[in-house]
């Protein structure tokens, strides 16, 4: 986390709308059970209540399609993450989301805690982020 609030402000705004569109996925989906429920139901509030989306920047991509890291680096893992949303983004990360869906609830939990970590920690400057603040506020997500 620390890491990636080192980059450039596309690629830390482009974090932030993946968060969203994220979140706006999981609004989506019509079943869940208790293992996602305060994530699910976090999600709808806060579509609900947004009104202005984040910025997405449009990025290109040029890097190598595969690489090897350590996943306990965080400078690594940054960096991977980095790559991602830079080619992630013109599609506005929907192969990210419909993967995440399809995943293990208790892991969908553990991501939306994840980018509400990040909203806390971006900078506070957009409508989004102000009002996603006053959502997620609301709501404790469990360590499941």
């Amino acid at each position: 986390m620390e890491s990636m609030a080192k980059e450039q402000q596309e690629i830390k705004d482009n974090y932030t709308y993946l968060g969203f569109a994220w979140l706006k996925g999981l609004s989506e989906v019509r079943y869940y059970d208790l293992r996602n429920e305060a994530s699910k139901l976090m999600a709808d509030d806060l579509c609900l209540h947004v009104k202005e989306q984040p910025e997405r920047v449009r990025l290109v991509y040029e890097g190598a399609e595969e690489m090897e890291i350590n996943p306990s680096d965080e400078e690594q893992m940054a960096k991977m993450f980095t790559c991602y949303l830079l080619a992630g983004s013109m599609d506005g990360y929907g192969e990210f989301v419909d993967y995440a869906l399809d995943t293990h609830r208790t892991l969908q939990q553990n991501l939306t805690r994840f980018f509400v970590e990040w909203f806390a920690k971006a900078e506070k400057g957009s409508a989004f982020l102000k009002r996603a603040k006053m959502v997620y506020s609301r709501y404790s997500l469990p360590y499941i």
